[in-house]
Protein backbone atom coordinates (compact mmCIF):
# COMPACT_ATOMS: atom_id res chain seq x y z
CA UNK A 1 0.00 0.00 0.00
CA UNK A 2 1.04 3.36 -1.04
CA UNK A 3 0.90 6.02 1.48
CA UNK A 4 1.72 9.69 0.39
CA UNK A 5 2.72 11.30 3.49
CA UNK A 6 2.11 15.79 2.27
CA UNK A 7 4.80 17.94 4.85
CA UNK A 8 3.14 21.50 5.34
CA UNK A 9 4.77 23.88 7.31
CA UNK A 10 2.72 26.14 9.39
CA UNK A 11 2.30 29.66 8.74
CA UNK A 12 3.78 30.69 12.40
CA UNK A 13 7.21 28.48 11.37
CA UNK A 14 7.78 29.97 8.23
CA UNK A 15 7.31 33.37 9.75
CA UNK A 16 10.44 32.48 12.21
CA UNK A 17 12.33 31.57 9.43
CA UNK A 18 11.67 34.40 7.09
CA UNK A 19 11.87 36.63 10.20
CA UNK A 20 15.48 35.47 11.06
CA UNK A 21 17.88 38.52 10.98
CA UNK A 22 21.44 37.97 11.80
CA UNK A 23 22.97 41.34 13.61
CA UNK A 24 26.60 42.34 13.33
CA UNK A 25 28.30 44.25 15.19
CA UNK A 26 30.57 47.10 13.95
CA UNK A 27 33.23 47.94 16.48
CA UNK A 28 35.73 50.95 15.18
CA UNK A 29 38.36 53.50 16.91
CA UNK A 30 38.04 55.49 13.28
CA UNK A 31 35.47 57.98 12.43
CA UNK A 32 32.27 56.75 11.15
CA UNK A 33 33.41 59.10 7.76
CA UNK A 34 36.32 57.16 7.46
CA UNK A 35 35.84 53.89 6.02
CA UNK A 36 33.47 53.59 3.17
CA UNK A 37 35.98 51.18 1.48
CA UNK A 38 36.13 48.94 3.75
CA UNK A 39 32.67 49.30 4.57
CA UNK A 40 31.13 48.88 1.11
CA UNK A 41 33.73 45.98 0.39
CA UNK A 42 32.04 43.70 3.68
CA UNK A 43 28.92 44.41 2.35
CA UNK A 44 29.88 43.21 -1.24
CA UNK A 45 31.76 40.13 -0.02
CA UNK A 46 28.61 39.57 2.33
CA UNK A 47 26.20 40.20 -0.43
CA UNK A 48 27.85 37.57 -2.67
CA UNK A 49 27.80 34.79 0.05
CA UNK A 50 24.23 35.60 -0.01
CA UNK A 51 23.40 37.55 2.67
CA UNK A 52 21.37 41.15 1.82
CA UNK A 53 21.69 44.10 4.53
CA UNK A 54 17.92 45.07 5.77
CA UNK A 55 17.05 41.35 4.96
CA UNK A 56 19.47 39.07 6.21
CA UNK A 57 21.81 40.92 8.39
CA UNK A 58 21.69 44.60 9.92
CA UNK A 59 24.52 46.33 11.30
CA UNK A 60 25.06 47.25 14.93
CA UNK A 61 27.90 50.14 14.12
CA UNK A 62 29.46 51.97 16.91
CA UNK A 63 32.62 54.30 16.38
CA UNK A 64 34.58 55.77 18.83
CA UNK A 65 35.38 58.87 16.55
CA UNK A 66 39.02 58.69 17.69
CA UNK A 67 38.28 58.50 21.41
CA UNK A 68 39.46 55.05 22.30
CA UNK A 69 39.11 55.20 25.73
CA UNK A 70 35.66 54.66 24.90
CA UNK A 71 35.85 51.22 23.30
CA UNK A 72 35.07 49.38 25.79
CA UNK A 73 31.53 51.07 26.19
CA UNK A 74 30.60 50.74 23.26
CA UNK A 75 31.75 46.58 23.13
CA UNK A 76 29.17 46.49 26.08
CA UNK A 77 26.87 48.31 24.33
CA UNK A 78 27.67 45.64 21.11
CA UNK A 79 27.04 42.77 24.13
CA UNK A 80 23.66 44.30 25.17
CA UNK A 81 22.38 44.30 21.68
CA UNK A 82 22.85 40.39 21.69
CA UNK A 83 24.76 40.47 18.16
CA UNK A 84 25.90 37.13 16.37
CA UNK A 85 29.21 37.97 15.67
CA UNK A 86 31.51 41.16 16.42
CA UNK A 87 33.91 42.53 13.93
CA UNK A 88 36.16 44.75 15.71
CA UNK A 89 38.39 46.69 13.33
CA UNK A 90 42.09 47.03 14.77
CA UNK A 91 43.82 45.46 18.00
CA UNK A 92 42.66 47.58 20.60
CA UNK A 93 38.78 47.21 19.37
CA UNK A 94 39.42 43.62 19.37
CA UNK A 95 41.11 43.91 23.37
CA UNK A 96 37.60 46.03 23.99
CA UNK A 97 35.61 43.62 22.52
CA UNK A 98 36.95 40.25 24.46
CA UNK A 99 37.03 41.65 27.46
CA UNK A 100 33.55 42.29 26.92
CA UNK A 101 32.07 38.75 26.06
CA UNK A 102 33.90 35.45 26.62
CA UNK A 103 31.11 33.83 24.31
CA UNK A 104 30.05 36.30 21.36
CA UNK A 105 32.02 35.37 18.25
CA UNK A 106 34.62 38.02 17.65
CA UNK A 107 36.78 38.93 13.99
CA UNK A 108 39.54 41.43 14.59
CA UNK A 109 40.57 43.15 11.47
CA UNK A 110 43.23 45.93 10.71
CA UNK A 111 45.41 44.28 13.15
CA UNK A 112 49.20 43.83 14.81
CA UNK A 113 50.15 40.45 16.65
CA UNK A 114 47.34 39.20 17.53
CA UNK A 115 49.08 36.96 19.97
CA UNK A 116 51.58 39.44 21.50
CA UNK A 117 48.40 41.34 22.09
CA UNK A 118 46.88 38.60 23.94
CA UNK A 119 43.80 38.33 21.41
CA UNK A 120 44.61 34.72 20.57
CA UNK A 121 46.49 31.63 21.72
CA UNK A 122 47.59 30.47 18.50
CA UNK A 123 47.22 32.03 15.16
CA UNK A 124 46.80 28.36 13.78
CA UNK A 125 44.67 27.51 16.19
CA UNK A 126 42.94 30.53 17.94
CA UNK A 127 40.87 28.97 20.83
CA UNK A 128 38.40 30.79 22.54
CA UNK A 129 36.07 33.36 21.02
CA UNK A 130 38.37 35.62 18.39
CA UNK A 131 39.87 35.12 15.10
CA UNK A 132 40.72 37.78 12.80
CA UNK A 133 43.37 38.88 9.71
CA UNK A 134 46.94 40.13 10.61
CA UNK A 135 47.66 43.19 8.55
CA UNK A 136 50.31 44.83 10.52
CA UNK A 137 52.91 42.04 10.68
CA UNK A 138 56.58 42.81 11.10
CA UNK A 139 57.59 42.80 7.89
CA UNK A 140 55.87 45.21 6.48
CA UNK A 141 57.41 47.51 8.90
CA UNK A 142 60.72 46.46 7.40
CA UNK A 143 59.69 46.93 3.68
CA UNK A 144 58.09 50.62 4.14
CA UNK A 145 61.70 51.49 5.89
CA UNK A 146 63.05 50.38 2.63
CA UNK A 147 60.63 51.83 0.45
CA UNK A 148 61.02 55.29 2.09
CA UNK A 149 64.86 55.71 2.04
CA UNK A 150 64.69 54.26 -1.59
CA UNK A 151 62.34 57.70 -2.70
CA UNK A 152 64.54 59.64 -0.25
CA UNK A 153 68.44 58.37 -1.13
CA UNK A 154 70.92 59.27 1.45
CA UNK A 155 68.10 59.64 4.00
CA UNK A 156 69.54 58.72 7.62
CA UNK A 157 67.46 60.62 10.08
CA UNK A 158 64.20 59.02 9.87
CA UNK A 159 60.58 59.43 12.63
CA UNK A 160 57.92 57.32 13.36
CA UNK A 161 54.51 59.27 14.37
CA UNK A 162 53.04 56.13 16.85
CA UNK A 163 50.29 56.40 19.71
CA UNK A 164 52.03 54.85 22.78
CA UNK A 165 48.53 53.25 23.80
CA UNK A 166 48.37 51.57 20.87
CA UNK A 167 49.87 48.28 21.11
CA UNK A 168 50.01 47.67 17.34
CA UNK A 169 52.55 50.92 16.68
CA UNK A 170 54.59 50.54 19.25
CA UNK A 171 55.30 46.84 17.90
CA UNK A 172 55.98 48.29 14.70
CA UNK A 173 58.08 50.84 15.98
CA UNK A 174 60.32 48.31 17.39
CA UNK A 175 60.01 46.37 13.97
CA UNK A 176 61.26 49.54 12.50
CA UNK A 177 64.18 50.06 15.33
CA UNK A 178 65.09 46.52 14.67
CA UNK A 179 66.07 46.39 11.36
CA UNK A 180 67.70 50.34 10.97
CA UNK A 181 70.35 48.78 13.67
CA UNK A 182 72.11 46.78 11.07
CA UNK A 183 72.04 50.02 9.32
CA UNK A 184 73.01 53.27 9.05
CA UNK A 185 69.75 54.55 9.49
CA UNK A 186 68.30 56.44 12.75
CA UNK A 187 64.49 55.82 13.82
CA UNK A 188 63.27 58.05 15.99
CA UNK A 189 59.32 57.23 17.92
CA UNK A 190 57.35 60.72 17.87
CA UNK A 191 54.30 59.86 20.14
CA UNK A 192 51.18 61.42 19.05
CA UNK A 193 47.64 60.50 20.49
CA UNK A 194 45.49 63.51 18.91
CA UNK A 195 45.77 66.21 16.03
CA UNK A 196 47.27 68.75 18.42
CA UNK A 197 50.09 66.50 18.66
CA UNK A 198 50.88 66.07 15.18
CA UNK A 199 50.81 69.90 14.61
CA UNK A 200 53.22 70.17 18.08
CA UNK A 201 55.71 67.74 16.16
CA UNK A 202 56.74 69.33 13.08
CA UNK A 203 58.61 72.19 14.44
CA UNK A 204 61.32 69.93 16.61
CA UNK A 205 61.47 67.41 13.14
CA UNK A 206 62.60 70.52 11.39
CA UNK A 207 65.26 71.58 13.80
CA UNK A 208 66.27 68.35 14.43
CA UNK A 209 66.55 68.35 10.20
CA UNK A 210 64.85 64.80 9.85
CA UNK A 211 64.70 63.34 5.85
CA UNK A 212 61.78 61.17 5.82
CA UNK A 213 58.69 59.93 8.05
CA UNK A 214 56.76 56.70 8.32
CA UNK A 215 53.09 57.52 9.28
CA UNK A 216 51.74 55.05 11.80
CA UNK A 217 48.27 53.11 11.15
CA UNK A 218 46.53 54.45 14.22
CA UNK A 219 46.64 58.06 12.37
CA UNK A 220 43.12 57.33 10.40
CA UNK A 221 41.56 56.86 14.37
CA UNK A 222 41.58 60.42 14.09
CA UNK A 223 42.82 62.15 10.60
CA UNK A 224 39.45 61.01 8.41
CA UNK A 225 40.61 64.75 6.38
CA UNK A 226 43.90 63.69 6.00
CA UNK A 227 45.27 66.92 7.27
CA UNK A 228 48.49 65.22 8.16
CA UNK A 229 49.14 65.16 4.63
CA UNK A 230 49.08 69.30 4.75
CA UNK A 231 51.08 69.47 7.78
CA UNK A 232 53.88 67.36 6.15
CA UNK A 233 53.44 69.63 2.57
CA UNK A 234 53.63 72.70 4.79
CA UNK A 235 56.92 71.39 5.97
CA UNK A 236 58.54 69.77 3.17
CA UNK A 237 59.14 66.24 4.56
CA UNK A 238 58.51 63.15 2.13
CA UNK A 239 55.84 60.52 3.89
CA UNK A 240 54.99 57.24 3.44
CA UNK A 241 51.73 56.76 4.73
CA UNK A 242 49.08 53.90 6.15
CA UNK A 243 46.99 53.71 2.88
CA UNK A 244 46.42 54.83 -0.18
CA UNK A 245 43.47 57.25 0.71
CA UNK A 246 46.53 59.65 2.17
CA UNK A 247 48.14 59.35 -1.27
CA UNK A 248 45.14 60.31 -3.13
CA UNK A 249 44.79 63.24 -0.80
CA UNK A 250 48.29 64.74 -1.71
CA UNK A 251 50.43 62.91 0.40
CA UNK A 252 53.88 61.47 -1.19
CA UNK A 253 53.37 57.47 -0.88
CA UNK A 254 51.59 54.52 0.85
CA UNK A 255 52.42 50.99 1.17
CA UNK A 256 49.42 49.57 2.89
CA UNK A 257 46.80 47.14 2.72
CA UNK A 258 44.12 48.18 0.22
CA UNK A 259 41.19 49.51 2.17
CA UNK A 260 38.65 47.01 0.07
CA UNK A 261 40.64 43.82 0.92
CA UNK A 262 40.01 44.57 4.70
CA UNK A 263 36.18 43.76 4.34
CA UNK A 264 36.11 40.81 1.93
CA UNK A 265 38.46 38.94 4.31
CA UNK A 266 36.03 39.76 6.91
CA UNK A 267 33.03 38.95 5.09
CA UNK A 268 34.66 35.33 4.59
CA UNK A 269 35.15 34.72 8.42
CA UNK A 270 32.03 36.46 8.88
CA UNK A 271 29.60 33.68 6.59
CA UNK A 272 31.66 30.96 8.43
CA UNK A 273 31.09 32.09 11.44
CA UNK A 274 27.06 32.39 10.79
CA UNK A 275 27.13 28.94 9.15
CA UNK A 276 28.02 27.70 12.78
CA UNK A 277 32.07 27.64 12.58
CA UNK A 278 33.66 28.37 15.52
CA UNK A 279 36.22 31.23 15.55
CA UNK A 280 38.79 29.33 17.54
CA UNK A 281 39.11 26.82 15.09
CA UNK A 282 39.80 29.08 12.45
CA UNK A 283 43.21 30.43 11.89
CA UNK A 284 44.02 33.88 11.93
CA UNK A 285 45.29 34.87 8.21
CA UNK A 286 48.91 36.48 8.05
CA UNK A 287 48.24 39.41 5.09
CA UNK A 288 50.77 39.88 2.73
CA UNK A 289 49.12 41.43 -0.62
CA UNK A 290 50.32 45.03 0.24
CA UNK A 291 50.17 47.83 -2.19
CA UNK A 292 52.60 50.65 -3.21
CA UNK A 293 51.09 53.44 -4.13
CA UNK A 294 52.75 57.09 -5.29
CA UNK A 295 52.09 60.12 -6.10
CA UNK A 296 53.86 61.70 -8.90
CA UNK A 297 53.16 65.15 -8.67
CA UNK A 298 53.92 65.60 -4.92
CA UNK A 299 57.41 63.42 -5.46
CA UNK A 300 58.55 66.26 -8.06
CA UNK A 301 57.11 69.12 -5.57
CA UNK A 302 59.55 67.35 -3.21
CA UNK A 303 62.27 67.35 -5.97
CA UNK A 304 62.25 63.26 -5.98
CA UNK A 305 63.10 61.26 -8.73
CA UNK A 306 61.04 58.09 -7.95
CA UNK A 307 63.55 54.73 -8.86
CA UNK A 308 62.59 52.88 -11.65
CA UNK A 309 62.21 49.92 -9.49
CA UNK A 310 59.77 51.05 -7.41
CA UNK A 311 57.70 52.48 -10.28
CA UNK A 312 57.42 48.82 -11.45
CA UNK A 313 56.52 47.79 -8.19
CA UNK A 314 53.62 50.85 -7.88
CA UNK A 315 50.43 49.25 -8.09
CA UNK A 316 49.38 53.43 -8.58
CA UNK A 317 50.78 55.86 -9.52
CA UNK A 318 49.30 59.72 -8.99
CA UNK A 319 49.98 62.05 -11.33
Amino acid sequence: MLVLLVLVATPGAARTEAARMHRIGFLSPWFSTSDPVQRLALIDGLRARGYREGEGFVFESRYAEGRLEQLPQLAAQLVERKVDVVIAVSTLAGIAAKAATTSIPIVVAGSGDMVASGLVANTAHPGGNVTGIQFLRPELAVRQLEIITQLVPGATRLAFFGNPDVPSDIAFFHALEGRAASSRWNVRLVPVKAEADYKGAFPRLVEERVQALIVGASATQFDPSRSIVRLVAQNKIPALYPGRQFVEAGGLSSYFAHPGDQGRLVATYVDKILGGARPGDLPVEQYTRYELTINLRTARALGLTIPSALREQAASLLR
